[in-house]
């Protein structure tokens, strides 16, 4: 009632002389600073969802007067009231951030938290001193605020902290520095760079993996030096970032290292020399379709899809009838724009695509290219034909099965079958494997399919 009358009273006195619009907006103003008196007390009252709807309503009005009183109940006991008093400084924005700046070192751990998130969320500049700050908190859940919010505000001055961080926090800590130096982007790149080039700096896969991701191509020459890097990891990293670059510069020292790389980081190479997409990779992921390294293998064919080559095809049409590879190929193949032109590669393809209802349309045509895979004695062409015919699940599969190994069984049929899935094949492929005297045995791995599962 006293702010009513304190309106109706100065009415008169600011409408003296003045046109009729400023009236207006004085009057709507003097009504709003009443609102917002209104829900600062209401902020205080006893009801829970009272505060919270006086919270929400002061961030819709954006009015100065309410931001101290919205700090003050970023301390209240419930976490719902808090998020409302969050929410509502947020959306009053630039005037929050003075005051929140100076919350930044309040006593307790939960509004320091609360005004972290704040900051980072409004995302202005100013906010960046206290937070680097908050870095060295005490509480954990202060740091990872302040480290989000570090990423959000997006300032170069917050990367040489948070590489600080990334060197020296717990896995958690150091995964949302990565996290916030990504989001930074590419004003964080140097300073990241100039780490990384430091060999006694800790983390450096971690900072390869941040370059990779920032993808800014000031970093592909510090990258291809570290190819050579004592440290595992660092290679691995590396190797990936590259790929991700997807610069041509790279290609060849990807190739030498493809080249004398007899392990693991070989499908890693394979897979940055298809992010980058250069002919001159071919040859040499043709050569490693055939490694024993099952990974690399697919990571070879995937690779080749990407590379636009027809070059490519006969070698990917080659690796149909293998379960591990059939399906990274038939894509790769897709994407090559090839079409089957024999029955054996149709039905491969279709195979490698889970195409049942082709396959069974043509079931005349699908069972005897896959009979005729079982008898090629090719252990992967006699997986991949097995592996169909159970995940088909038709009626009268397992008996044709085993007259094919009666009539000309040989020991890789018999050890398809031992490790079909399909427990009648399996014993019936061991009785037969006893009497002639082959040993067969379970890997131990899980079947590959289901019967019926297509």
């Amino acid at each position: 009632m006293g702010y009513a009358m304190k309106n109706h009273q100065m009415a008169p006195a600011i409408g003296k002389g003045l046109p009729v619009w400023v009236i207006l907006i004085a009057i709507a103003w003097l009504g709003c600073e009443d609102k917002v008196a209104k829900y600062v007390d209401d902020l205080k009252g006893a009801s829970v969802q009272a505060r919270i709807a006086a919270a929400d309503s002061l961030g819709r009005l954006k009015s100065k007067r309410a931001v101290e009183p919205l700090i003050e109940a970023l301390g209240d006991k419930y976490s719902q009231v808090q998020q409302a008093a969050e929410d509502a400084l947020v959306a009053i924005g630039a005037s929050s951030v003075k005051p929140l700046m100076l919350a930044a070192s309040a006593p307790r751990t939960d509004v320091r938290t609360r005004v972290a998130s704040a900051l980072g969320r409004i995302g202005d500049s100013r906010g960046i001193e206290p937070l680097v700050i908050q870095l060295q908190d005490p509480s954990t859940d202060v740091q990872k605020a302040a480290i989000d919010a570090l990423g959000n505000v997006g300032d170069y001055r917050a990367a040489e902290p948070l590489i600080t961080v990334l060197q020296s926090g717990d896995q958690q800590i150091q995964d949302l520095a990565m996290q916030a130096l990504v989001r930074i982007d590419s004003v964080a790149v140097m300073p990241v760079i100039n780490a990384f080039q430091i060999p006694e700096s800790k983390c450096r896969n971690k900072m390869a993996d941040i370059l990779g991701r920032i993808g800014d191509r000031r970093a592909v020459e510090p990258l291809i030096k570290a190819l050579h890097d004592g440290d595992r990891d660092v290679r691995w990293r590396s190797v990936e970032a590259l790929g991700r670059l997807k610069d041509s510069r790279a290609v060849e020292p990807l190739l030498v290292e493809l080249r004398e790389e007899t392990g693991w980081l070989s499908k890693d190479i394979a897979w940055s020399l298809g992010e980058i997409g250069d002919k001159r990779a071919l040859e040499p992921l043709i050569a490693i379709v055939n490694d024993r390294n099952n990974e690399v293998r697919r990571r070879a064919v995937e690779a080749l899809g990407k590379i636009d080559d027809q070059r490519a095809i006969p070698v990917l049409v080659s690796t149909l009838s293998d379960w591990s590879l059939s399906g990274s190929a038939a894509e790769a193949l897709t994407k090559l724009g090839w079409e089957p032109r024999s029955v054996e590669d149709k039905i491969h393809l279709w195979v490698a695509k889970k195409d049942k209802k082709n396959l069974v349309r043509s079931w005349d045509q699908t069972r005897q290219v896959l009979i005729n895979d079982i008898k090629s004695d090719v252990p992967w062409v006699i997986e991949n034909a097995l592996c169909a015919f159970v995940a088909l699940g038709r009626t009268g599969t397992s008996q044709d099965l085993a007259n094919l190994l009666y009539a000309s069984g040989t020991r890789n049929m018999a050890q398809g079958y031992v490790n079909s899935g399909m427990e009648t094949l399996s014993v019936l492929a061991m009785d037969w494997a006893h009497k002639k005297g082959y040993k067969v045995w379970k890997t131990g791995e899980a079947a590959p399919v289901r019967w019926g599962e297509w």
